[in-house]
């Protein structure tokens, strides 16, 4: 939530307009550290997302040997530490968490470097989030050593994905992917691309959605030598679905070494592009559904060496980009997923090295790798969270302010062209004939609220998320009073009017005969004042009048109390027209 200074509204006006912007998306959350963080642990090389919860690798942490590894479960709504993992078989040099994915309760956490099946077989563990607990050992049916299983892994409800590049199956480090049913750890079936070759490096990055999974083989030759490509497979069938390349594929791009999916979204990163120069890098998204290209990624400030698409991952409408400049601290973007612009550049204020070597989000929050970071000791990593709401209410035009008429107001920001069901809520009040006018305005009417002055929230809610404006608006009463209010002082009344207002009164004593009884509540009207118009085509917003305040000091500490009346013409009269808007003061 983001927190605004109140709106300023100036009594005398009725039309005003207040501007009160700013943008929260791109924030930095928390900055994430193990609690036994050493020098050297790359703790950031592996990191991921879901819910409240995010998953860090160390893959050369130590506690079972040299290079061992682990991984860290953080709340994401504290920045604080979960629990820590470990494999129960752990041993030195299995580089468990170089990959790590999560989905609810369940996470998986690849160890590559494992051998269960001689040299590098590698391997891959299933964790229940909620306990910390280890729930089962993956490993390949056909193990091999050097196959590097669990260089990648995904999971999405009761399926796991896990790559292993190093396969020889079409030749060597062809690659392949398997499919583990974590509801009971088996192996379901082994995945293999309908034109493998040897050196694809089939696996080496995976992701799965729904019953849709994706798996990258940066060097794939269609396009050129390690141009690259991506596959995606239907989980049911285990049949391939499609090829992804990019329209614009070229040798050496290495496309398809990081892909992610969500939904009916899938997104392939080829940091060795040369858009920006060389190597500066690109991404692109795909339809999961059909395979087609939708949109090619580029950073507003994209330059060569920059990697631009070394790690990328998707959640809803949000996509981000790692980039990794060689030599420099690196850097991760945003974007809106629908119409493909860049949302926001994330940075740390720590600058650490090799920030955006691993990526993930989930709804509005992202997280970023940096396993160079130092603060543990060289080397030693950490992760940082931001927020990554892709809907932003930035501002809001108001356009009057009275309390007791609903009001059009203009709302500004980006991310409301949903379509799924878009709310505005006036702190708990919905407002009414809420227009998506496009992806970045919004027209609404203001709600009727209690005939009080009153500060409030507004929340735009829709399928991408939910943003607030804290005191953005402020509803006034229609009759205000100002001036120096003391005896022999003076009063001055303005009484905001309303287009439709047709008969308009306002009273400071008991009520002429004829009229409602206004609610004075036993407050003393001291001033014989009454005035009393009808309007039509009232050509200005306010009616104002000033008054003296008689010198007698016997007047101080009375409430005096004004009340105003506004409704239909019945002949000049005001009879059966509604009481509202009432002001007091008390006399100093």
């Amino acid at each position: 939530m983001r927190v605004f200074a109140s709106a300023v509204v100036t009594a005398a006006l009725t039309v005003c307009t207040t501007t009160v912007s700013f943008a929260d998306t791109g924030d930095e959350l928390f900055k994430l550290l193990p609690a036994d963080g050493a020098a050297g642990d790359r703790f950031g090389w592996g990191v991921a997302i879901s819910g409240t919860t995010a998953i860090v690798g160390a893959t050369n942490d130590d506690d079972n040997g040299d290079t061992s590894g682990s991984a860290y479960l953080f709340d994401t709504a504290t920045g604080q530490q979960v629990a820590k993992l470990l494999p129960s078989d752990g041993s030195s040099g299995d580089w468990f968490g170089e990959s790590v994915a999560i989905d609810g309760s369940l996470a998986i956490v690849g160890a590559k470097v494992n051998d269960d099946g001689g040299n590098s077989t590698g391997s891959a563990y299933l964790f229940d989030t909620t306990t910390g607990q280890e729930v089962f050992k993956l490993l390949a049916g056909d193990k091999n050593k050097d196959d590097h299983f669990g260089q990648s892994v995904g999971i999405s409800g009761t399926i796991a994905v896990i790559g292993a590049w190093g396969d020889d199956d079409n030749g060597g480090n062809s690659g392949s992917a398997y499919l583990f049913d974590v509801t009971n750890g088996q192996e379901i079936v082994k995945l293999l691309p309908s034109d493998a070759g040897g050196g694809d490096q089939f696996g080496v990055s995976v992701g799965v959605s729904g019953t849709t999974a994706i798996v990258g083989s940066y060097r794939h030759d269609d396009n050129g030598s390690d141009a690259g490509a991506a596959y995606l497979f239907d989980t049911i069938t285990h049949q391939q679905i499609a090829v992804l390349l990019a329209s614009d594929g070229a040798a050496g791009d290495n496309f398809g070494e990081a892909v992610s999916i969500s939904g009916g979204i899938a997104i392939v990163g080829a940091r060795l592009d040369d858009d920006n120069g060389d190597n500066s890098g690109s991404a692109y998204l795909f339809d999961a559904t059909t395979g087609q290209q939708l949109a090619k990624l580029l950073p507003n400030d994209g330059a060569a060496d920059e990697c631009f698409g070394t790690s990328v991952a998707v959640s809803g409408n949000v996509a981000i980009v790692g980039a990794i400049e060689r030599g420099e601290s690196g850097s991760a973007y945003l974007f809106n997923v629908t119409t493909g612009q860049q949302i926001a550049k994330l940075l740390s204020s720590y600058a650490p090295d090799e920030f955006g070597i691993r990526v993930g989000v989930s709804g509005a929050t992202a997280i970023v790798g940096a396993d160079k970071d130092d603060d543990n000791g060289s080397d030693s990593g950490s992760a940082f969270l931001f927020d990554a709401n892709i809907l932003s209410l930035d501002s809001i035009d108001i356009s009057r302010t009275r309390y007791d008429r609903t009001t059009g107001v203009t709302l500004n920001g980006y991310g409301f062209a949903d379509g799924t069901g878009t709310t505005v809520i006036f702190d708990t009040i919905p407002a009414t004939n809420v227009v998506v006018v496009d992806d970045t305005t919004i027209t609404c009417d203001t709600p009727v609220v209690e005939p009080a002055q009153l500060n409030v929230d507004v929340t735009v809610s829709n399928g991408y998320g939910s943003d607030t404006l804290v005191d953005a608006f402020t509803f006034t009463p229609a009759l205000q009073l100002s001036g120096n209010w003391v005896p022999g002082g003076d009063l001055t009344l303005t009484y905001l009017l309303d287009p439709n207002d047709s008969i308009f009164a306002i009273y400071g004593l008991p009520p002429v005969q004829g009229f409602d009884t206004p609610p004075f509540d036993g407050q003393l009207c001291i001033f014989p004042f009454y005035m009393f118009f009808i309007l039509q085509n009232w050509p200005f917003d306010e009616w104002q009048y000033t008054f003296d305040i008689p010198n007698n000091p016997n007047l101080s500490g009375l409430e005096v109390l004004f009340q105003g009346l506004i409704g239909p013409e019945f002949g000049g009269r005001a009879k059966d027209a509604a009481w509202a808007n009432c002001a007091s003061l008390v006399i100093e």
